[in-house]
């Protein structure tokens, strides 16, 4: 695969999951599915939008940078309603899967860009087409 086209998937993978950990951070304001909770009931690590800002935001401007790139070439211990813990929980748990998978895909992504500054893109091939050819072989016989 071109590293375009792998830049391409990054960036694709990078959008759904920086939505994930949006949506995921937004559903932890209402613990068990409910809006019946005062804000002192919700976790510091909710409010501080971590999956919004962090896995969110932080991660769609680099998503957007890679999908326009590659397409010119180049749990606190605290008192609740129950099933609040469990909720939580999952959710974050869900964060930190994303975020995992999404700090992996940037390293590829890392070591893809560092392949296509070395070896070269694809687009390069695409350019130069015949035309590069002919002035390799042009220099070589005078």
């Amino acid at each position: 695969m071109c590293t375009e086209g792998c830049s391409r998937v990054i960036a694709i993978a990078l959008y759904v999951l920086a939505g994930v950990s949006m949506i995921c951070n937004i559903i932890l304001f209402f613990p068990d599915f409910s809006t019946d909770f005062s804000a002192d009931q919700i976790t510091e690590e909710a409010r501080f939008m971590g999956g919004f800002i962090g896995g969110g935001v932080m991660v769609l401007i680099p998503a957007i940078h890679i999908h326009l790139t590659s397409s010119k070439g180049c749990c606190n211990n605290r008192c609740g309603p129950e099933g609040v813990v469990e909720f939580n929980l999952t959710l974050f748990s869900i964060l930190l899967m994303t975020a995992s998978v999404e700090l992996m895909l940037c390293l590829f992504q890392m070591v893809n860009g560092l392949f296509g500054c070395i070896c070269g893109t694809c687009a390069g091939d695409k350019v130069r087409g015949g035309a590069g050819r002919r002035i390799i072989a042009t220099l070589s016989v005078g």
